[in-house]
């Protein structure tokens, strides 16, 4: 039997959401479909605004989250598969 693990995947969040600090053994890569997304990395945090990219290494700490007053979407790619 073999597992097989997603490398990718597209998530939208609502005005104001905002996810929990994450870690996991990775790298994570992504584009901004639209809407604004403030994220955080380690100490560092910006907004990425639609059409903008994110690499980053997951083992650091990390979260996104909604920066608008819309609906915003990411792609985002993470290798290896981890989720």
């Amino acid at each position: 039997m073999s597992r097989e693990q997603e490398t990718g995947r597209s998530a939208a969040t609502s005005p104001a959401h905002s996810g929990e600090m994450l870690t996991h053994v990775a790298q994570e890569a992504g584009y901004v479909m639209s809407g604004e997304v403030e994220l955080t990395v380690g100490e560092s945090t910006r907004v990425l605004k639609k059409g903008d990219g994110y690499y980053f290494d997951s083992r650091e700490f990390h979260r996104f989250r909604n920066a608008g007053s819309t609906k915003a979407e990411i792609i985002s790619a993470i290798s290896p598969p981890s989720y």
